[in-house]
């Protein structure tokens, strides 16, 4: 919504009837949903059973090691 409505305000002086602002306005709406889905990517997903062991890593260590290895990443330059 919020970038449909960033193209209207850019291209308003394009509109040449006012009395189709609704119109024009969601059509520009539908293209930048017909734009989101263009680009989005079709994700497979794969159950964990299908992995081998040692291709993943769980996100959150069951140990309490987390805090840790958080402190010991180097800081961003």
């Amino acid at each position: 919504m919020q970038t449909a409505v960033c193209r209207c305000l850019e291209r308003q002086d394009g509109l040449r009837d006012r009395e189709a602002l609704r119109t024009w306005f969601t059509r520009i709406l539908v293209n930048v949903c017909m734009d989101m889905l263009r680009q989005r990517k079709r994700v497979a997903f794969v159950p964990p059973e299908a992995l081998d062991g040692g291709s993943y890593e769980d996100p959150l260590p069951e140990d309490g090691t987390l805090y840790c290895r958080v402190n010991a990443l180097p800081p961003e330059a």
